[in-house]
Parts: C-alpha cells; structure tokens; sequence
C-alpha cells in the first residue's frame, strides 16, 4: 500500500477570536489546490481520506472528484489545537501567535497534549490503512501537525513536530504486507514552488 499525505492548501487568515476556527481556502489556495491535482493526475488514487476542516476537505476535492471517489473524512486526522482560536499562517514567524506555537514546540519534551495529539494520529491513519487493500494508493489530505505526528511515529523521532511541511506539500510512505509504514519522501511541494513563480510573474 503506498500513502500520499497532504498538508491542505492555504486557507483565509482568521484573526477574530472563535472557538473552533475553520476558514475556507483563499484564492492562492485553490490555485494550489488545482496544481496539486494536477501533479498527482498520473497517480493510481484508490481513496481520498481528510480531516473534516475545510481546508482539508476543499484541497481534496479536486484528487477526489478526478477519479469518481467521494472523500471520506476522520476526526483523527483534525489538527492539533495550540487554543489560540485563530488561523495564522505558521510561516507569519513573527506573528504573536506563530511565537507562541513556536515556543511551545521548542519544549516539546512532556508535552502531554502533544503526545496524546501523536497517538491520535496514529490510529486514525490506523483505520485508514485498514480500510484498503494492500495494492491501493490511498490519499490523505491533512494538516502539517498530522504529517508530523505520524511521520514521527514511523520514523521514531522524539519530537511530535518536528519538520516545516509546505502547503499542499505532500509526503509518500509505503505499508508492507507485515505492516511495516516506511517513510519514501517528505515534503514535496514542486508544483507550488512553480504555482509562485507564475504567480510572481503576472
């Protein structure tokens, strides 16, 4: 079985306090949202799975709808929440917020909610990989936190959160028939390095 995991592509920018933020995609992010469709249209895709944001689910809309499949959503795969109730992009390094979570993250060791966040993850992706079979490609359309969390536990690093991931970058692993996950890329975002210098260009 091969896993392609996505970040989701790039959402509006939520500043006003709310409980549970779950901003739609931006216009840059449907842009990167085609573009990656259009990197994977090649690709044997026997499911789309995603986290029920709407980030998530908008950025696999377009994998999905090429093939015929419907998208199939999992609570596991939600982000992990820093409780600011925000949506700031964690590239704004120098936004109040994305400190904050930095910070948090630069202590990571005895973060319980982060290791709690980790074995979420890992049985989501559980359930996914169980839901196909061994010849499948599956496509899970997530978050950078969830990509971390699992890649972590299949690669064995002590941090949850520990790699920058590009949005809509997406990173492949493969599952053996003994169950063993091997991690075969991470982070490629071509198509959105390009989708920028087009855009950059008029």
């Amino acid at each position: 079985m091969r896993l392609i995991l996505v970040r989701h592509a790039l959402p509006e920018r939520v500043e006003t306090v709310s409980e549970a933020p779950d901003p739609e995609l931006s216009d840059t992010g449907r842009r990167q949202a085609a573009a990656l469709a259009a990197t994977l249209a090649e690709e044997r895709i026997d499911a789309v799975w995603a986290s029920p944001l709407r980030r998530a689910v908008q950025t696999a809309e377009p994998l999905a709808a090429a093939r015929g499949l419907d998208v199939r959503r999992h609570d596991g795969l939600v982000e992990f929440d820093f409780g600011h109730g925000v949506y700031i992009p964690a590239e704004e390094t120098a936004h109040p917020v994305v400190r904050q979570m930095r910070d948090r993250l630069d202590a990571q060791d005895g973060d319980e909610g982060l290791r709690r966040f980790r074995a979420t993850v890992a049985a989501a992706m559980g359930d996914v990989v169980a839901s196909g079979r061994p010849e499948d490609t599956i496509a899970v359309v997530c978050h950078g936190g969830v990509v971390n969390a699992y890649v972590a536990g299949v690669v064995g690093t002590r941090e949850t959160i520990f790699a920058g991931i590009a949005y809509t970058g997406f990173s492949v692993l493969t599952v053996g028939r003994d169950g063993r996950v091997r991690l075969r890329s991470l982070n490629e975002h071509h198509h959105v390095r390009t989708l920028e210098r087009v855009t950059s260009s008029g």
